[in-house]
This record gives structure tokens, C-alpha cells and sequence, in this order.
């Protein structure tokens, strides 16, 4: 097969489905990924990757990373001269966020699949402002942009036209006994379950953490009484080192009586702790439906002091009161933010 003048095989033009693909496959996903996210079967894409090395004049893989990563973006297929290249500098900028935070590769790739589909089903000008939409929706609605990303690519395809739910069923609000019913926000309840924790263990130093979204382990949502070093440490924790990872893997509650003496904690994070007059801590996992969602921490300065079986009931209330609020919240707030992201995408001109 011959060459064109900058030395690469001629090519014909890409579908828009093949353009996705070929994006999904500069990103290193495998078929059963793109299968996954684009909602098609495997043997579909399959085809789609057959006929981007007949189009590419390649017969490996490792090719057409390399076509999506540089010759693509230097040299664009004939579909895309019109738009002077702009979708692959759109994969490479976020493909490089994808790369800055290896620790959140897993949320940056649900991101920029979401990127890409929203920016293939609506025919959006670029993946940035399909990026843009994903967040913005996020935004409105008290998301993480990870949670929208998610939601997109586990919903079912809207219908053209309309709203994307438009049979859905709003579920009432959950009671919360430690709020009242004004101005309910995600970071409003947890401040106010933290805080209600804290009074019921009768201590001044808590926290609480949410699981995280696109890889494992605990994100810290809320705190009180830690230093910024403290907070920035521990903003993320995985494994079993600590009593709130120990928590979450086990759905039980975990009393700690001697920091300095017991064995579930690693050094550094002992260290930590005692740096922070933390000598007993008591963890509790936030439960809704069977799934862990979280766990709240209370801790003291003294070693022994961990809060009594009455108490730790109370505790367990506070966390499945927060549990089923999250489950609601999320549930709505989730649903809600997909049917402003598709108005706003077949209503609104993008530049």
C-alpha cells in the first residue's frame, strides 16, 4: 500500500462511531471497555476496530494508540479537515489530565468517556464543551463531575427528544432527625451528622468520609479539629491501615482503645494521629441498602475513651439517618442533573 507525502497510508473517512472508538483505544481501553461504555456488544466493536486498520492500513493495536496519540492529532482523518484537527487536541488535553493524578486515573477516564459520548450523541463542536456540559450539570446540582460521568454511562440512552426520564418517579425526601428541613445540601447534612456525632461521643476532634467514585477507598468530606497537614494526608485513604478503612471493608463498626498500642494502624498513620493528640478513635459505616457509603469518626484524646454500647446504637442511627439521604440525594440529584445536561445539550447553541 503506498504512502501519502508525510509517509503515512492513505486513509478513508472515519464514522463518528470509529472516531469514538479509536479515542477509546488511544486511552488504552480494552474492547469489552468501549463495549461497556458506548452500551453496545463486543462483536460491534470489534467491527469498528476491524475497519479502523482497513481505513488505517494497520494490523496492530499498539498502532492505532499511536495514530490517536500523534499522527491523528498531526494529521486529522478527511471527516475531521474541516474542523482543523480540534476534537484530537481536545483528546490529548484531557488525556493529559487523565495522566497528571495517576491516584485518580480511574475517575479521569470515566470523565473523558463521558466526554466522548456526550460529545458523539449530541454532535457537540469539541470534547471540551461536552467536558463543560458534564460539569456544569454537576455543578447546578451539588455533584462531584466523577458522579454525573457515571451516571451517564450507566443510564439508558435518552430517547430523542423531550426529557430523559420522562416516566421517572420522585421519591420523598428523607426525615433527618438532627436537621431541620431548610436548605438541605449534601454538605449541609454531613457537616450537621459530623457534628452530631461529635456531641453524641462527647468529643471535639471527628470526621466523616465518603467511598470514592472511580477507585477504592475514602474521600474526606468533612472534619473538625485536625490540622491543614492532617487533612491534606489523610484526604484519601485505601487499604486497611486505618479504623475507617477497616469500617468500610467490614460494615462494622470499629473501636480503637489505644492508638499508640493497636496493630491496625500503620506506623506513619499512628504517627499521625498522636501528632494530632488522637489516642482513641471509634469509626462508624454509613449503611443504606446493603452498600457502604461512608463512615463517620469520632476521636479522643485520651486512650480508653470510647463511647458506650448506648452511645454506639445512637451513633449507628445518626450514620443510617445520613445513609438513606445519601441513597436519596444522590438517586435525585443524579437523574436531575442528566435531564439538565441533555436539555441544555439539544436546546442550547454551543460554541
Amino acid at each position: 500500500m503506498s504512502a501519502t507525502p508525510d509517509g503515512h497510508p492513505p486513509r478513508r473517512a472515519l464514522t463518528p462511531r470509529e472516531r469514538t472508538v479509536l479515542l477509546a483505544i488511544g486511552q488504552r481501553l480494552t474492547n469489552s471497555e468501549i463495549a461497556q461504555t458506548l452500551m453496545v456488544s463486543k462483536h460491534t466493536v470489534e467491527c469498528h476496530v476491524a475497519s479502523l486498520f482497513a481505513k488505517f492500513g494497520v494490523r496492530h493495536r499498539l498502532d492505532l494508540i499511536a495514530l490517536a496519540e500523534t499522527d491523528v492529532e498531526a494529521a486529522p482523518p478527511a471527516s475531521l479537515v474541516g474542523t482543523s484537527g480540534l476534537m484530537w487536541r481536545e483528546i490529548t488535553r484531557l488525556r493529559g489530565q487523565f495522566q497528571e493524578r495517576p491516584q485518580d486515573s480511574g475517575a479521569h477516564k470515566w470523565l473523558a468517556q463521558a466526554a466522548g459520548v456526550v460529545f458523539e450523541r449530541y454532535r457537540l463542536p469539541s470534547l471540551e464543551t461536552a467536558d463543560r456540559l458534564i460539569r456544569g450539570a454537576a455543578a447546578r446540582h451539588g455533584l462531584d463531575a466523577v458522579d454525573v460521568a457515571h451516571a451517564l454511562l450507566t443510564a439508558p440512552r435518552p430517547e430523542s427528544g423531550g426529557r430523559w426520564f420522562p416516566h421517572r418517579r420522585h421519591r420523598r425526601e428523607p426525615e433527618l432527625s438532627f436537621l431541620d428541613g431548610t436548605a438541605r445540601n449534601p454538605a449541609r447534612v454531613l457537616g450537621a451528622a459530623l457534628d452530631t456525632s461529635r456531641a453524641c461521643a462527647g468529643e471535639s476532634q471527628g470526621d466523616l468520609q465518603l467511598t470514592a467514585t472511580g477507585r477504592p477507598g475514602l474521600d474526606l468530606v468533612a472534619h473538625r479539629g485536625f490540622t491543614d497537614e492532617f487533612v491534606a494526608r489523610f484526604a484519601h485513604v485505601d487499604g486497611r491501615s486505618t479504623a475507617c478503612a477497616l469500617a468500610l471493608s467490614t460494615r462494622q463498626p470499629v473501636s480503637v482503645r489505644d492508638v499508640a498500642e493497636s496493630a491496625i494502624f500503620a506506623p506513619i498513620t499512628r504517627e499521625a494521629l498522636t501528632a494530632e493528640r488522637v489516642r482513641a478513635v471509634h469509626s462508624t459505616p454509613i449503611l443504606a441498602y446493603g452498600r457502604c457509603l461512608g463512615v463517620v469518626s469520632t476521636h479522643a484524646p485520651r486512650p480508653g475513651r470510647v463511647p458506650s454500647r448506648i452511645t454506639q446504637i445512637e451513633l449507628a442511627r445518626i450514620a443510617d439517618e445520613t445513609g438513606d439521604w445519601l441513597v436519596w440525594q444522590r438517586h435525585t440529584a443524579r437523574l436531575d442533573a442528566l435531564e439538565d445536561l441533555h436539555f441544555r445539550a439539544t436546546t442550547r447553541p454551543h460554541h
